[in-house]
């Protein structure tokens, strides 16, 4: 009997694991692989992740619900789409040779508190909010950024871009992505106010 079903594979790229699953036309999980992933919880709340564990948790995490799916007699072929889900906003540093030149900060990290208090103590809360449609909080992403800038001089030298996690698991996929910018508080909701208007 020839199996014309077609299937879905997910990943779930969380903080402390990575979930891939396999469902079926009618929206049924099938078969799921789980990996769990290491998270630095560090001094002063700084929360960090090694980039390449990332990554390879991601493989790992894929091969394992791939091989129970061919376990089940079932083959990889009649996957028609992937999706990906992922932890928003945490973000990597770049160079210009795609090389992490810090560890993945994650969106717990506590480091850019006192960054926080300095833009609302300089009247920039509602500018900022105006402008990102987003409050002054470590959890978004363009703090942090201020805080790296700030504290490591390897940040400091030119050529060198933050990337969202999902462009870590499949590069170029959402560079220029407003959405995913915007939920990091890097760019504005609106186009007429594009400026960093963090980081000067």
């Amino acid at each position: 009997m020839v199996n014309n079903s077609k299937y879905i594979l997910a990943i779930d790229q969380g903080t402390s694991s990575t979930k891939t699953l396999i469902f079926d036309d009618k929206g049924k999980a099938l078969v799921k692989g789980v990996e769990p992933l290491n998270t630095k919880y560090l001094n002063n709340g700084f929360v960090e992740q090694d980039p390449e564990d990332i990554y390879q948790n991601v493989q790992i995490s894929v091969k394992k619900c791939l091989q129970d799916f061919s376990d089940k007699g079932l083959k990889a072929d009649d996957i028609t789409a992937i999706g990906i889900s992922n932890q928003r906003e945490t973000f990597v540093i770049w160079d210009k040779n795609g090389k992490p030149l810090h560890n993945a900060v994650v969106w717990q990290c506590k480091r850019s508190v006192q960054v926080c208090e300095q833009l609302a103590n300089q009247g920039l809360a509602a500018t900022i909010q105006q402008k990102t449609g987003l409050v002054i909080d470590p959890y978004f992403s363009a703090t942090k950024l201020i805080w790296l800038f700030q504290n490591n001089d390897t940040i400091k030298k030119p050529y060198k871009m933050a990337m969202h996690i999902s462009e870590l698991l499949i590069p170029g996929c959402c560079t220029n992505s407003p959405m995913v910018k915007r939920m990091q508080q890097i760019i504005p909701m609106h186009p007429e106010h594009y400026s960093l208007i963090y980081i000067r």
